[in-house]
């Protein structure tokens, strides 16, 4: 029966309540020996703070970092490959890692240029081979740090998908044009994880991975089973996790079991930690002024998730406003189809590779085109300088 437990953190001590989780599923002899090498990979999508709910809270990677260290770990790294269109220096460097890692004496590794071995996946949904990092293979220990977040193109993001920010940028693409959740499942089954310390501090709500509402949980989750640690996890969002596809898909698999009852919850009682997260928005309908969406079934996740985080950082900045001011309004087109009910009367951005025969007068290529180069080239037409 497989062990989840969850602690909730008592007096702001993050270290306290990790290493009681970790002895509640069997102690942290049981992950990690005298001389290994320990990979720990973190939630490093983008360069913007845990304050936010969006990344992973450095204190807890720290915690880990001494708790391995005094289980007799000999070379511990921080691993990360960040979202397509930034660079994993610079996120290192903005979120405080590197300095955490000159502190504290580990090394960084950028996981999307590391040298890289294809490893073939078996019984494939969407994608029969990856490429994976030296690093990753490399490591006697996986030790996965994700948090609780809701995504708009995956409902939630936890372990599973976390492990998306093991493979490179090029196979991050080929995940999203392919379909990301089944996507998900397939690369879960060749990189395994050994350990999984669920970030619950502050999870984000709404709009995620990147531009929702940050919710304090002040949790810790630790179990061994990703489909079993994401099952519980969404159960503490208030999500059935039957309704997160690559959750149900990872399953259905054969990679873990998300039924409770073949569970045993250690730690605090599900009901007792539990909070509705808001779901995030899959059509981005009436969600940003200035702009009206067309991105209804057809459009890949990486072109929706894309669009959403250049809306979403415009926003932040005013500069939706301004397009409000300039145009009136915006139509963003996406995906294979073409609905009829886009309105030709706006300025008309269509996105995407699925998209370049269309017509429209801006039009943003690549597969999926980044959030940042989206945002540039809007930002153009209010005669705004690049930022990217």
């Amino acid at each position: 029966m497989e062990k989840i437990a969850i602690k909730k953190i008592r007096n702001g001590n993050i270290s306290e309540a990790i290493e009681s989780a970790i002895e509640l599923i069997g102690g942290l002899e049981r992950f990690i020996s005298q001389g290994d090498k320990v990979l720990i990979k973190p939630n490093l999508t983008t360069d913007k703070s845990h304050e936010f709910g969006v990344t992973t809270n450095p204190n807890v990677v720290e915690a880990i970092v001494y708790l391995a260290r005094r289980a007799g770990a000999k070379d511990i790294v921080i691993g990360e490959g960040t979202m397509v269109g930034l660079n994993t220096a610079d996120v290192f460097e903005a979120l405080g890692y590197c300095d955490l890692a000159k502190r504290i004496g580990v090394s960084l590794v950028d996981l999307n240029t590391d040298e890289m071995k294809v490893v073939k996946i078996p019984n494939p949904r969407v994608i029969d081979s990856i490429h994976v990092p030296k690093t990753y293979l490399q490591s006697d220990v996986v030790v996965n740090v994700p948090l609780l977040k809701t995504h708009i193109c995956a409902v939630a993001t936890l372990s599973l998908k976390n492990m998306k920010g093991v493979i490179p940028q090029s196979d991050k693409r080929r995940l999203h044009a392919l379909g990301v959740n089944d996507g998900i499942v397939d690369i879960n089954k060749v990189l395994k994880q050994h350990l999984i310390i669920v970030d619950g501090v502050r999870g984000q709500e709404g709009l995620g991975p990147i531009s929702g509402t940050p919710v304090d949980m002040n949790l810790i989750i630790a179990g061994t089973n990703p489909v079993s640690v994401d099952a519980v996890c969404a159960k503490i969002m208030d999500i059935n996790p039957r309704n997160v596809l690559h959750i149900r898909g990872a399953a259905e698999a054969g990679l873990g079991t998300l039924d409770l009852r073949r569970m045993r919850i250690c730690g605090e009682k599900i009901a007792d930690v539990k909070r509705k997260f808001i779901k995030p928005p899959r059509q981005l309908r009436g969600v940003f002024d200035g702009i009206e969406p067309y991105v209804d079934g057809s459009a890949c996740s990486g072109c929706v998730g894309a669009i959403g985080v250049a809306l979403a950082r415009m926003r932040d900045a005013g500069e939706l406003r301004m397009i409000a001011e300039k145009f009136g309004k915006i139509s963003l087109v996406a995906g294979h189809n073409t609905p009829t009910s886009v309105d030709r009367k706006n300025f008309c951005v269509t996105i995407g590779n699925c998209q370049a025969k269309q017509k429209g007068q801006l039009h943003i290529p690549d597969c999926p085109p980044s959030g940042f180069s989206i945002r540039d080239r809007i930002r153009n037409l209010l005669g705004l300088e690049s930022l990217y």
